[in-house]
Order: structure tokens, then C-alpha cells, then sequence
């Protein structure tokens, strides 16, 4: 099983999903060490 889809299995626990991402840039103002970033929202129905 894959990362994404180990934290898929555990949001769907809390009726969330992941809704897209994106692999962060050097440049941008994250903390260090950031490589990807997650963007989690509500699984409908249900939420």
C-alpha cells in the first residue's frame, strides 16, 4: 500500500478525503523538510 493510500484508509476513518496536492518548492514559505503538501476535506455524504 502506498503513503497516499495509508493516509486515504485513515481519513476515511473520520469521513475525510484527500482533495488534491502538490510537491512544495525550496522557495515557499514552509517548514523545512516539506516536500508535499495535502490538501483534506470532507467525503460526502456523510460528513
Amino acid at each position: 500500500m502506498t503513503a497516499l493510500a495509508q493516509i486515504g484508509a485513515v481519513l476515511a476513518d473520520h469521513a475525510l478525503t484527500v482533495l488534491g496536492g502538490f510537491h512544495a518548492l525550496p522557495q515557499d514559505a514552509l517548514p523545512a523538510g516539506t516536500r508535499t503538501l495535502l490538501l483534506v476535506g470532507p467525503r460526502e455524504p456523510g460528513f
